[in-house]
């Protein structure tokens, strides 16, 4: 048995993702099970996949236990559609991995987009900057691994990393970026592109205040 945690249903490392356990390398060798997750890398909805031998499968699924933490009709038809996909090579139509793939070089064009945008007084007053850095996908799924992203960073004369982060967070529609090195970030990599425009209302409307 292999439990590969997040598992990887593709090498995406040509898209700039780090290469993790592919799932078929290790089914192909003969494991008779292997478990992986249905998110996190894969992108569907929080569920748990099991594959491998049709008999030993056959039991878990006779065990009265398996009742308990099967998957509902509506998990099982997003995760249908998580893994067409992957099928069909619409990797763009996969919300996860699309933020995952993005390049530091579309990134960039998108944070400036917005910081075009604001106010010259408040990029002034509050040290706004286009930045590099190096983040990591969350819950584990890219253990020790990094991607390459660009966010916004805030050096505020008038308002502290704490205070900034607490604003945005506290607006109707939060805003959750991190602090590192006495610094306020919002990273582009977990910002969709619809969401530009709720954000450049939110930058405004905590540093305008």
């Amino acid at each position: 048995m292999a439990d590969l945690g997040c598992g990887e249903i593709l090498d995406l490392s040509h898209k700039g993702i780090p290469t993790n356990i592919i799932v078929n390398d290790v089914v192909s060798v003969g494991t008779n099970i292997t478990t992986f997750s249905g998110d996190k890398l894969l992108g569907g909805p929080q569920s748990g996949l099991i594959v491998g031998s049709k008999a030993l499968i056959k039991r878990i699924r006779n065990n009265p236990i398996a009742r308990t933490v099967r998957c509902d009709k509506w998990t099982i038809s997003i995760l249908e559609e998580t893994l067409r996909t992957m099928q069909n090579g619409c990797l763009n139509d996969n919300l996860a991995i699309s933020l995952l793939m993005s390049s530091r070089k579309s990134l960039r064009k998108r944070a400036e987009k917005i910081v075009n945008q604001i106010p010259k007084k408040i990029l002034k007053k509050h040290k706004l900057n286009i930045v590099e850095t190096e983040v990591e996908s969350g819950s584990g799924t890219l253990p020790n691994k990094s991607l390459e992203s660009i966010a916004i960073s805030f050096e505020s004369t008038l308002l502290s990393p704490s205070q900034l982060s607490n604003l945005f967070r506290s607006k109707n529609i939060p805003v959750v970026g991190y602090i590192k090195k006495n610094k306020f970030y919002i990273d582009f990599k977990s910002i969709i592109p619809k969401q530009e425009k709720i954000l450049l209302n939110a930058i405004v409307e905590v540093l305008g205040l």
